[in-house]
């Protein structure tokens, strides 16, 4: 049997050999659907490119628990014991790949290697390829000729990476924007800015703007009731939106429209309890499955003991690695790659340390508990972890 995992970087992206190793994700599907170039579409907790919310940057350090995860768990079962990255000479590892290869070099028995290679060509940046990497949050490195397009990516990229941006910086490119989908999205980012940094004059001057190159009026709805609901109170926001949206007609509806998805769950958010509340957030979730924020609120006001800890086990399964799950998780012995993924994720936190020793020691496997202390004892994982590298 070959053991040789070849990973390959010629573009130099996020993960790319790992993500791009198709025998590599299916040996781990469950766990690394998600971070494949090829079927992250179907992972069961990412969102789509239709889907209009998008991950923040915890989302790296989710790629990294798994592949971590996947990594030792192959080498416990003595199917990797050889990595060859073949890299050009010019290219630097991402800090998130560098750190698992120095991980399993310093704390395994793999043999790490690395070899030279042609560099590709980078991908021309396009709407559908920023929006894939946005929803994906692998801001990749792109070839770009398009102005505007690459301003609005470069910008969505910082707020990604908590970078600061100057408001006026969003609000002079606007005046110089002449495609009308680039200004809808500088004013959906200079609205979202403005009402982040407490400016409520410029988030009433942008949603006028809004009202001209909304996509649809759905649209405009939300970003106003948000706004009423920041700068006004709950119940303007309710009463704004009462007023517009149709209930009946979405609980009966059978397609799907997102940016109303979206627009009636933020909607049933906020209502008091009520008859509607609950047959909302139910039409929602039945429309978009994929999101976590809408699954934890629904068991929250509506779950049992058991549904949360049914979903909070999918969840670390499919490859949605949430500290705030754990508690509603029992680990058993014999859950190794389970245990495996809480220990990393806990991990996260100094004051977990001891957790972490206690939960190793229900490993069965000992290669990979030996493994795994020794790597609790000697690294430091936080910043990666919180996908702050």
């Amino acid at each position: 049997m070959n053991k040789i995992l070849e990973l390959n970087y010629n573009k130099g992206l996020m993960y790319q050999g790992f993500r791009s190793n198709r025998s590599f994700l299916s040996r781990h599907k469950k766990t690394l659907q998600f971070v494949s170039d090829t079927d992250w579409n179907n992972a069961k907790y990412m969102n789509k490119t239709y889907n209009i919310s998008s991950p923040t940057r915890n989302i790296l350090g989710q790629y990294f628990i798994c592949i971590l995860t996947s990594l030792l768990m192959d080498y416990a079962k003595d199917k990797v014991n050889r990595i060859q990255v073949n890299v050009p000479a010019d290219v630097k590892l991402d800090p998130y790949s560098k750190k698992i290869l120095d991980i399993l070099s310093n704390n395994t028995e793999i043999k790490i290697t690395q070899h030279p290679s042609i560099k590709a060509q980078n991908d021309v940046l396009n709407p559908e390829n920023m929006r894939i990497s946005i929803k994906r949050g692998l801001y990749d490195d792109f070839d770009f000729d398009n102005k505007e397009l690459t301003f609005m990516y470069k910008y969505f990229k910082s707020v990604f990476l908590n970078k600061k941006t100057d408001l006026n910086l969003l609000i002079n490119k606007y005046n110089q924007i002449k495609d009308n989908y680039i200004k809808w999205l500088v004013i959906k980012a200079i609205i979202n800015k403005a009402i982040r940094e407490n400016q409520p004059d410029i988030v009433t001057e942008y949603l006028i703007e809004l009202k001209k190159y909304k996509l649809n009026k759905v649209d405009y709805w939300n970003s106003k009731s948000f706004y009423l609901l920041v700068y006004h109170s709950k119940n303007k926001s309710i009463n704004y939106l009462k007023n517009r949206i149709d209930i009946n007609s979405f609980l009966n509806s059978s397609g799907i429209n997102y940016a109303e998805s979206l627009v009636m769950k933020n909607y049933a958010t906020i209502l008091d309890n009520n008859k509607y509340k609950k047959q909302i957030l139910y039409k929602c979730l039945t429309q978009t499955p994929q999101d976590v924020d809408l699954i934890k609120l629904w068991n929250h006001l509506y779950g049992t003991k058991k549904d949360r800890e049914n979903f909070a086990i999918n969840a670390f399964e499919n490859g949605y690695v949430d500290l705030e799950l754990l508690k509603d998780i029992k680990l058993y012995k014999g859950m190794d790659e389970l245990i495996t993924k809480a220990i990393l994720v806990a991990s996260s936190k100094d004051e977990n340390k001891e957790i972490c020793i206690s939960l190793a020691n229900n490993l069965v496997d000992k290669k990979l508990k030996n493994t795994l202390i020794d790597i609790l004892e000697t690294d430091d994982l936080k910043s990666y972890i919180l996908g702050e590298k």
